[in-house]
């Protein structure tokens, strides 16, 4: 099989919305396709939803520490503790070797919360968990243990 490039990826986000997804990645490996459809996804949710109008920083990493790198500029990061993805300063960093570990329909609210947090410009933690799970399907949020649940059929 052949490796996963960028441009694949890019081709299951609407192309008006494109330009705004400066993905982070060269290729990546078969099995981590899942992985990247859940992402695009993800986008796609949040194109239904949000008038979006800055372009962000996209990275994606097997494990919580990575590189961001320019002509002029080396950026190591590492993402600490129990965070699994982050969102800062129009960069979003996944760490998806961490959020692979749970479900599907948790790894999707994973990324759209951090989508959410950049192009919808929230800060808060609870805020954006309602958010997402109000455009999400099958998850909801519960407060008590500010956790997604899963929603199930009965």
């Amino acid at each position: 099989m052949e490796d996963i490039t960028r441009n694949d990826i890019m081709q299951h986000i609407p192309e008006a919305y494109r330009h705004f997804f400066d993905l982070r990645v060269d290729k990546i490996s078969p099995n981590l396709e899942r992985t990247f459809k859940l992402f695009t996804q993800a986008v796609n949710i949040l194109c239904e939803y949000v008038d979006i109008n800055k372009k962000a920083d996209i990275f994606f990493n097997l494990g919580n520490k990575g590189q961001a790198y320019s002509e002029n500029l080396l950026l190591n990061y590492e993402i600490r503790g129990t965070a699994i993805h982050i969102h800062y300063n129009n960069c979003i960093f996944f760490d998806i070797a961490k959020s692979s570990l749970y479900s599907e329909p948790l790894q999707l609210a994973m990324y759209l919360e951090e989508l959410c947090h950049c192009y919808m410009n929230i800060k808060d933690e609870v805020l954006v968990k309602i958010v997402v799970a109000n455009i999400c399907p099958n998850i909801i949020y519960n407060v008590e243990s500010d956790q997604y649940e899963e929603l199930t059929a009965n």
